[in-house]
């Protein structure tokens, strides 16, 4: 089995992912990304729909947590083996 990675660059840094099935790089990218992408939903300042910005909108400024950050983190069934 031979390992692969990809770089790309990510939140003004470089994300890098490694894993040890080449053949499963597209699929771990996929999972990846939504994973991402649901941060940047939740704690994106820059983004006026955030839930950090949204929520600071409706308490003043206060926030405790957005509720994606929150839950436990899913495990995608491919991997769950």
């Amino acid at each position: 089995m031979a390992t692969a990675t990809q770089d790309w660059p990510l939140w003004s840094n470089t994300a890098r992912l490694v894993v040890t099935d080449a053949d499963r790089i597209d699929e771990a990218r996929a999972i990846a990304d939504a994973v991402l992408a649901d941060i940047d939903q939740a704690a994106n300042r820059f983004r006026a729909d955030s839930e950090i910005r949204l929520s600071g909108e409706v308490t003043g400024g206060c926030v405790t947590s957005a509720a994606r950050l929150g839950a436990p983190p899913r495990r995608p069934r491919a991997l769950s083996r």
